[in-house]
C-alpha cells in the first residue's frame, strides 16, 4: 500500500495525521532552537517588544503552511512522490533535532515541575518570570516555553484545511447544502450549514489580511537586533550548521592534502585528521573556545585594599593587628592560590584606584575616565565622555547585567549604571520581588545596613548565567566589606574565627575571608558548569581605606592618603589564547597603573587590541584576527584616559579622586599632592616624597604665599605647579562631563599622555577643540 496513486492525489487518511505531526514536531523544534527568547535576550520593558514578540514564529509558521500545501496540492505522480519524500525527510529530521535536544535537555538534569504547568498557557507575567528562571531540580524554563508557545501550535495543526480534489469554494458550498437537504427531508426554514460555512471562509479572509498586514509592518519596521537572529525556522538553522560543517570539513581536506616546506605530505596529513576528527566527534553542544568569544566576570571587592586580598602578612599593618603568623593562610586560602598560578592569571599586586568613593570608582573603572570631583555621585546625570564597557560589549554582541548584594538606590547607583550602559541592574530590591523573603530570613541574613551578605546573591547570579546564549559581561559589587565591619552571617559553609584582639580589625578580616570563600564558591559554580575555558575573570578592589593606620579611625570617608587607594587586581582565563597574553604580560605588574586601565586592557586581552567599536569601522578585523594591529600603550587614544596593562605603563601622571569627592590626589613619580577644593580653610594642600617617606608621615603644606615667592625646595616648586595643574584638570573635567567629548590640547589630555609633571606647561591650554 502506497500513500499516494497514480492520479498524483494523496490520501488523505495518510495526509492529514502526517501534516499535524509534521507540525507538531516542527514546533517542538522551534521552541527548544528558541530559548533565547526571554527576557534577558528581548527588552520587555518596551511595549513595542509585545507588538514584535509573535514575528518570531512567522517563518515557521509559512514553513508549516508551506509543507501542508505540498502535502495536499494537485500534482503529477512524480512531483507527489518527491513532495512525499520531502515531506516525510522533513518529519524526520525535526523527530531527530527534538530527540537530540530532549536528551541533552534531560542528560543534564531536566526537571519537569507540573504543579505550575498550566499557568504558562494562560498568564503572560507568570510565562515571562519562568522563562528566565531555572529551577534547582533542573531547567524549568524550558517545559515552561514549550507548554506556553505549544498551545498555538497544537491549534494551528488542528485548524481545518478544506483542500479536497478538484472542489471549489462554491462545490463545496452547495455540496453541503445538498448532504443536509438528504438528512433534514421535509425541512425548508432550518438554517443553511452553508452560510456557517460562509462565514468560516469569511473570518479566514480577516485573519490572513490581519497576518498580512502584520508581516508587511515586519518586513518593513521591525528592528533587527535581536529579532532577525531569533526569527529564523529551526530546520533552516540546522541546514546552515550542516552546510558549515561541510565547509569546515573540505578546509580540513584541503590542508591535509597540501605540503608543508619540507615536502612531507603525511606530516599534514596526521595533524590535520586528527583536529578533523575532534570537528565531527564534538557534541552538538560543545563550544569551540579558541574561536567564540570570551564571558567576563567583573568583581568588585568594596573596600579591600591591596594588603587584604591575598593577606599579607608581612605589612606593618599585619604585624601590630595580626601578630599570629600561624593564621595569616587561613584568612584567604583561595585567593593565596588564585594569584600564584602564574599560567592562568595575571596578578597586578598594587594600582591605585582613580576615586576613594565607591561609585565614582565604579564609573572611572568601567569607562575609563576620570570622575568629576565633586561630593557624592553625579556622574549619573552627566555626559561621561568615554563610551562604557557594557556599551563597547553590547555592539559587539555581548549581554550584560549588573549585581550587587546591597541596595540599588543609593546615591543614584541605579541610574549611574544605566548611564554606564547596564540596561539593568540587579540588588537587594530586586532581590526582594522576585523571592519575597520573610523577616526571619532577612534577618538571618542581612550584613549590613545596606543589604545581604553575598552568598544570597549567588543563586540568581548562576542563574542568570545559565539563562545567557549570547557572550555575557558580568558584573558584581560584594557588600560584606563594607562598614560597619563586623563579623558576618555563617553562610556557604564559612565559618567565623579569631584573627585579631582588636574588634574593628577582627570583624574587617572576617568579612574579608567571607568574601574569600564566596569567591571560591562563584568560581566553582563556573567550573561545575564547563566555562572556565570561555571566561576571563577580573577581581579588583574598588578602592582601599583607612584601617587604624595612623590613628583610631576604621573608616574610608574623607580619606586622602595613599593607603585609601591602594588596591589590587587579577586577570585569570583558563584559555589557551588569553593564557599567552597573560604569561607574557607578567614583567610588566610592577608598573604605574590605575584602575583606569582595566577597561583598555581587558579589551586587549578579549580582541587582540583595544578597540571604539563606537566608532563605525573601527573593530573590523580585531575579533577574527585578534593581533593584527598592536596597541601602543601610551598612545593618546580620544576614547580611554587608561593604558594597557599588556606592555610598560610608563613614568606616567596619576590621578585619584577622594571620598566623597572633594579633593584631587596626583601622582608623579616620587612625588604626591593632597589638594583639597572645598574652601572651608580647615584643609590645606600637602605634598609627600613617597620615596624617603612612604608613611606619608611628613608633609609639606602649601599655605597662600605671594606670586613673586620664590619656592624653597623642589618638592614645593613641583607642588604649587601641579596645585595650577589640578586646577586646569578640573575645569576640563567639568567641560568633558558637561559636553560628552573630552578636549584636545588641554590639561586633562596632558593628563593621559604625559609622563612627568615637568613636560607641562601652564600656558598649554587654550585651544580647547574637542575630538572623540
Amino acid at each position: 500500500m502506497v500513500p499516494f496513486d497514480k492520479k498524483g492525489i494523496g490520501r488523505s487518511s495518510y495526509r492529514d495525521p502526517m501534516r499535524r505531526l509534521l507540525v507538531i514536531f516542527v514546533g517542538i523544534s522551534l521552541i527548544l532552537r528558541k530559548l533565547t527568547v526571554c527576557v534577558e535576550t528581548i527588552d520587555f520593558d518596551s511595549i513595542a517588544s509585545y507588538f514584535w514578540f509573535p514575528s518570531l514564529w512567522l517563518q515557521d509558521v509559512l514553513f508549516v503552511l508551506l509543507i501542508n500545501a505540498s502535502l495536499s496540492m494537485r500534482s503529477t505522480y512524480i512531483v507527489s512522490v518527491i513532495l512525499w519524500t520531502a515531506s516525510v525527510t522533513a518529519v524526520v529530521c525535526t523527530v531527530g533535532i527534538c530527540a537530540a535536544e530532549v536528551t541533552f535537555w534531560i542528560g543534564h538534569g531536566l526537571g519537569i515541575p507540573w504543579d505550575r504547568v498550566p499557568l504558562a498557557w494562560y498568564r503572560w507575567e507568570e510565562f515571562q518570570s519562568l522563562i528566565s528562571s531555572k529551577a534547582e531540580e533542573g531547567a524549568l524554563k524550558v517545559w515552561m516555553v514549550i507548554m506556553g508557545q505549544m498551545s498555538w501550535t497544537i491549534l494551528l495543526s488542528l485548524f481545518p484545511f478544506p483542500c479536497h480534489k478538484g472542489s471549489s469554494r462554491r462545490q463545496q458550498k452547495d455540496r453541503i447544502t445538498a448532504t443536509t437537504s438528504r438528512h433534514l427531508p421535509g425541512t425548508t426554514s432550518a438554517p443553511s450549514p452553508a452560510r456557517g460555512f460562509t462565514h468560516l471562509l469569511t473570518a479566514k479572509k480577516s485573519v490572513a489580511a490581519l497576518l498580512t498586514i502584520y508581516g508587511i509592518l515586519v518586513l518593513l519596521l521591525r528592528p533587527s537586533i535581536p529579532y532577525t537572529r531569533l526569527s529564523t525556522t529551526p530546520l533552516l538553522m540546522v541546514s546552515l550548521e550542516v552546510t558549515k560543517g561541510f565547509q569546515q570539513y573540505q578546509e580540513l581536506l584541503h590542508v591535509a592534502n597540501s605540503k608543508d616546506d619540507s615536502g612531507d605530505q603525511n606530516k599534514w596529513w596526521r595533524a590535520e585528521v586528527n583536529a578533523m576528527k575532534q570537528l565531527v566527534q564534538r557534541a552538538p553542544f560543545e563550544r569551540d573556545y579558541t574561536d567564540e568569544p570570551i564571558n567576563v566576570v567583573l568583581v568588585f571587592l568594596e573596600s579591600v585594599r591591596a594588603d587584604m586580598m591575598p593577606f599579607d602578612g608581612s605589612t606593618p599593618w599585619a604585624r601590630r593587628f595580626v601578630p599570629n603568623v600561624t593564621i595569616h593562610d587561613k584568612i584567604t586560602p583561595f585567593y593565596d592560590q588564585w594569584v600564584r598560578d602564574s599560567n592562568s592569571t595575571l596578578y597586578v599586586p598594587h594600582m591605585k584606584s582613580a576615586s576613594g568613593l565607591t561609585h565614582k570608582s565604579l564609573a572611572s573603572t568601567l569607562c575609563s575616565l576620570h570622575a568629576l570631583p565633586f561630593h557624592g555621585t553625579v556622574e549619573h546625570a552627566q555626559n561621561l565622555y568615554h563610551p562604557c564597557l557594557p556599551q563597547i560589549l553590547d555592539r559587539l554582541g555581548y549581554e550584560s547585567q549588573f549585581f550587587k548584594s546591597l541596595t540599588e538606590t543609593f546615591d543614584h547607583q541605579n541610574h549611574l549604571m544605566r548611564n554606564i550602559g547596564y540596561p539593568r541592574m540587579y540588588g537587594r530590591e530586586s532581590y526582594d520581588r522576585a523571592n519575597h523573603p520573610t523577616a526571619a530570613f532577612q534577618q538571618n541574613h542581612t550584613a549590613n545596613y545596606f543589604g545581604y551578605e553575598d552568598i544570597v546573591l549567588l543563586d540568581p547570579v548562576t542563574e542568570w548565567v545559565d539563562s545567557q546564549t549570547k557572550p555575557f559581561f558580568l558584573s558584581y559589587l560584594s557588600g560584606i566589606t563594607h562598614d560597619p565591619y563586623a563579623i558576618p552571617p555563617s553562610g556557604g559553609g564559612w565559618k567565623p574565627q579569631s584573627f585579631s584582639l582588636d574588634e574593628k580589625v577582627n570583624g574587617f578580616l572576617n568579612e574579608v575571608s567571607y568574601l574569600d570563600t564566596w569567591l571560591d564558591l562563584l568560581v566553582k559554580s563556573f567550573e561545575d558548569r564547563h566555562l572556565m575555558n570561555s571566561t576571563l575573570f577580573v577581581f579588583l578592589g574598588d578602592h582601599g581605606g583607612h584601617f587604624k593606620d595612623r590613628d583610631s579611625q576604621f573608616t574610608t570617608f574623607e580619606q586622602n592618603y595613599e593607603e585609601a587607594f591602594d588596591v589590587g587586581v587579577t586577570f585569570h582565563s583558563r584559555n589557551p589564547r588569553i593564557q599567552k597574553l597573560l604569561q607574557k604580560s607578567q614583567a610588566f605588574v610592577s608598573g604605574n597603573w590605575t584602575s583606569l586601565d582595566i577597561a583598555p586592557t581587558l579589551l586587549e586581552l578579549l580582541f587582540g587590541r583595544a578597540i571604539n567599536p563606537m566608532r563605525p569601522g573601527s573593530e573590523k578585523g580585531s575579533i577574527n584576527s585578534p593581533y593584527s594591529k598592536y596597541f601602543d600603550s601610551r598612545a593618546s587614544a580620544s576614547w580611554v584616559d587608561g593604558r594597557s596593562m599588556l606592555r610598560e605603563s610608563g613614568s606616567r601622571l596619576r590621578l585619584s579622586i577622594g571620598n566623597p569627592g572633594e579633593s584631587l590626589m596626583l601622582r608623579d613619580q616620587c612625588f604626591v599632592l593632597v589638594f583639597p577644593l572645598k574652601e572651608d580653610g580647615r584643609a590645606h594642600p600637602e605634598v609627600f616624597n613617597i620615596c624617603a617617606d612612604p608613611g606619608q608621615n611628613q608633609p609639606l603644606q602649601l599655605l597662600p604665599v605671594s606670586s613673586f615667592s620664590i619656592p624653597k625646595s623642589e618638592l614645593e616648586r613641583w607642588g604649587r605647579k601641579a596645585m595650577s595643574f589640578c586646577l586646569q584638570v578640573k575645569s576640563d573635567l567639568v567641560h568633558a562631563h558637561k559636553t560628552g567629548m573630552r578636549c584636545q590640547k588641554c590639561a586633562l589630555e596632558e593628563l593621559v599622555t604625559l609622563e612627568t609633571l615637568e613636560s607641562w606647561s601652564p600656558t598649554v591650554g587654550g585651544d580647547k577643540r574637542i575630538r572623540r
